[in-house]
């Protein structure tokens, strides 16, 4: 939401700009980690020698899984237990991710940055064996390691995205009716965080195990004094790698396991936000994004299919999701020596094709603070 520097450029060079970015954007925008963006953040840039600090929380909580019709199953049905089994689970994946951010204005139209989130994962499992009825022979279970059904607590941190942004339009400071403002921005995703556990069967990791590429534009237009319209697209190359997964029919996975070649589906999220402002620093802000991603590939093994219920499907899908919140903004230089930015969030999954994902509800909360340097 905040307003700084730039001046109007000519339409001639606004559309040949427009035409660059458009190959970018074409190339299809996304994101691995989810989400990239909250709901206030927009195309401008940190101010030339001003330092960004932000810190967000994202609280994920899902107990089903959603299929491509809108269908909703329990998590704890899909460990694989049959009828004959009398065996009842119960399931609930709940997420905390804290993305600490660094930006700096290297130039005017040049900003650099480095994002790494703190992952909280909880995966609580309860089991119904049926045998509090009257005496009988034991029932059995397929998965024969309990440990593999225990709840798990994890928390470490995620993968590290290093990012450059350039400016390429910025209107915002004319007094036109209609106001653009465009950027476009690159990323490499370290993968720091750990990845799946082959010994733990429901302990995806907090991160995807291998580096990420990724492309990204903002868009902001500008109506009147009071709306914006925010877009934003990303593009993410997932790199190929090795990793350690269990077999599909394991019954003792931390024993039935083998390192394969992996090469994830590559994502794709495009969001629109408009943004209407009710005060010089209140706006209220609605929010749709949709995302896609490819299949993955495997090679000499899959891993077994429990894990999907905690962590992303190994098939093609696609998801949106749409929310709604408030965002405070100061903009650099409004008031005081340190001028800050807070947003709030919230938003589910509203529609999904392909492949069954995680039925996760988001909440969103989280605040930036701009210290100028020099």
């Amino acid at each position: 939401m905040h307003r700084h520097g730039g001046t109007a450029r000519p339409r001639t060079r606004l559309a040949l700009t427009l035409a660059i970015a458009s190959v970018f954007f074409a190339a299809s925008p996304a994101g691995a980690q989810l989400p990239i963006f909250g709901i206030g953040d927009d195309a401008a840039l940190v101010p030339a020698r001003t330092l960004r600090f932000g810190v967000r929380a994202d609280f994920l909580f899902a107990d089903a899984l959603r299929a491509g019709k809108g269908d909703r199953t329990p998590l704890g049905s899909t460990l694989g237990f049959a009828a004959a089994d009398d065996v009842t689970l119960s399931a609930t994946v709940s997420e905390t991710r804290v993305p600490i951010t660094l930006e700096y204005g290297l130039l005017r139209r040049l900003t650099i940055g480095v994002s790494a989130p703190l992952v909280r994962r909880r995966v609580d499992i309860a089991a119904d064996t049926g045998l509090r009825a009257a005496a009988a022979p034991p029932r059995s279970i397929r998965i024969a390691d309990l440990s593999a059904l225990t709840s798990l607590n994890h928390t470490n941190v995620g993968d590290v995205d290093f990012t450059a942004r350039l400016g390429l339009v910025d209107e915002f400071a004319s007094h036109a009716p209609l106001r653009l403002r465009l950027s476009a921005e690159g990323a490499f995703r370290l993968g720091a965080g750990p990845s799946r556990n082959a010994s733990v069967f429901v302990d995806p990791g907090t991160g995807d195990g291998q580096n990420d590429i990724e492309m990204r534009v903002l868009a902001d237009v500008g109506v009147g004094r009071v709306l914006t319209i925010s877009a934003r697209g990303t593009h993410t190359v997932q790199r190929p790698d090795r990793q350690l997964v269990v077999y599909a029919d394991s019954v003792f996975p931390s024993r039935r396991s083998a390192t394969v070649e992996r090469d994830l589906g590559d994502v794709t999220t495009i969001s629109v936000t408009p943004k209407l402002r009710l005060t010089r620093f209140i706006a209220i802000a609605l929010d749709v994004t949709h995302r896609t991603k490819t299949a993955d590939s495997w090679s000499g093994g899959a891993p077994a299919p429990g894990w999907g219920f905690v962590a992303e499907p190994v098939g093609q899908y696609d998801a949106t999701r749409a929310g709604f919140g408030v965002v405070f903004s100061t903009g650099p230089g409004a008031i005081g020596s340190w001028p800050v930015d807070l947003q709030f969030q919230h938003s589910r999954i509203v529609r999904s094709s392909g492949a069954a994902i995680p039925d996760f509800r988001l909440d969103q909360i989280g605040g930036r603070v701009y210290i100028k340097l020099f």
